[in-house]
């Protein structure tokens, strides 16, 4: 009986597409982070950003590579820098000529808690 399983391990697949995700979406525009959409480059948005660091961290735990753990942290770094507000929210988003939407998704904000959570495990701040 065949399999739709592919022949290559999830962790390989895992690591091989954030991979691909992470070079084609992040660049020092904006001061770094991940574009929402690649072809437009618009804005740069927390419901990307938390997320990825999230997967960074969980792709550092299967495959042992601090480097993810490392991306984590950027990423939050550029997240602090660019979408949080003086009250602990994440703005929706950043856009070219730096306007930020001020809107504030539980999304954007559990993400980011999560990405917190679990860096903080690794580095213990």
């Amino acid at each position: 009986m065949s399999s739709d399983l592919p022949s290559e391990s999830f962790k390989v697949l895992y690591e091989r597409h954030f991979d691909m995700v992470y070079r084609r979406g992040w660049d020092s525009t904006l001061g770094g982070g991940i574009w929402w959409e690649n072809d437009e480059k618009v804005g740069k948005n927390a419901c990307v950003n938390g997320p990825a660091a999230i997967a960074a961290c969980y792709l550092a735990k299967a495959t042992g590579s601090d480097s993810y753990y490392k991306i984590a942290k950027e990423i939050l770094d550029w997240e602090i820098e660019n979408l949080y507000c003086d009250d602990g929210a994440i703005d929706d988003n950043i856009t070219i000529g730096n306007n930020r939407s001020t809107y504030h998704a539980t999304y954007n904000q559990g993400t980011f808690i999560g990405a917190f959570m679990l860096v903080h495990e690794k580095y213990g701040d």
